[in-house]
């Protein structure tokens, strides 16, 4: 996602975003690529897309449409009001981020079923934030030292999250929690619920021009992913033989 923002064009629809139209007066840098978010915490393993139906879910921005398309129920609250909302009864499942942050939250004490991979947010970012005056009044170097901070930070905090989220997901399954991959009918799904919710926000032009480059920005470099790099399951028959 990092690659399409920085190389693809995205930051140029980016900035036309926050200035021209939302009038913000703002420059914004994407950094710390997030890896796949999983599906989320349940009270309930997901076996099909039938399983959404009628369940009360917590999620948030085009992600909650996604599962509205599903059949869930969607509730958007900030994150640190899920867990007591989740043990009072009152909301059945949520989605966050990541181990170490679901963790952190006490997501293990409140569902025992945690739903790893999913479609609904394939890549997240944070973002530094700067007033646009000031930003463009600062001389280049600093602009540049700015920029590369914030490139850096992606590398150092990556590798954080490698080293955390393993050990934290360890934990999450020694606390009774059934960790289990989303099956492939529910990922499915999910596509064929994005395929509507593209198609729905694409009525505004913006947003079509956006998907548009991100679609050739996949179509061009997937290709070359594809034929080059190894399969989930060539990586897991490397990992069976080197570790049993």
């Amino acid at each position: 996602m990092l690659a399409w923002f920085y190389s693809g064009g995205g930051e140029a629809l980016y900035r036309e975003l926050v200035n021209d139209i939302l009038k913000l007066n703002i420059v914004g840098l994407l950094y710390f690529p997030m890896p796949v978010q999983p599906l989320g915490w349940f009270k309930k393993e997901i076996k099909s897309s039938d399983d959404f139906k009628g369940i009360s879910y917590r999620a948030e921005g085009l992600a909650a449409s996604v599962f509205m398309e599903l059949g869930a129920s969607v509730t958007v609250l900030p994150s640190g009001e899920i867990v007591q909302i989740m043990d009072r009864g009152l909301l059945d499942a949520a989605g966050l981020n990541n181990p170490s942050s679901d963790m952190q939250l006490g997501f293990p004490d409140v569902a025992k079923f945690y739903m790893m991979a999913s479609h609904h947010r394939a890549a997240g970012a944070f973002e530094v934030v700067f007033n646009k005056v000031k930003h463009d009044a600062l001389p280049a170097e600093i602009k540049s030292i700015l920029r590369h901070a914030a490139l850096s930070a992606s590398t150092t905090q990556l590798g954080m999250a490698y080293v955390r989220y393993p050990k934290d997901l360890d934990e999450i399954g020694r606390r009774g929690v059934s960790v289990i991959r989303t099956g492939e009918t529910v990922l499915r799904a999910q596509l064929a619920a994005w395929d509507k919710v593209i198609a729905e926000n694409s009525k505004e032009p913006f947003f079509a021009r956006v998907i548009a480059s991100q679609k050739a920005w996949v179509k061009g470099v997937q290709p070359y992913l594809a034929v080059n790099n190894l399969s989930s399951g060539e990586l897991a028959a490397a990992y069976k033989h080197f570790f049993g």
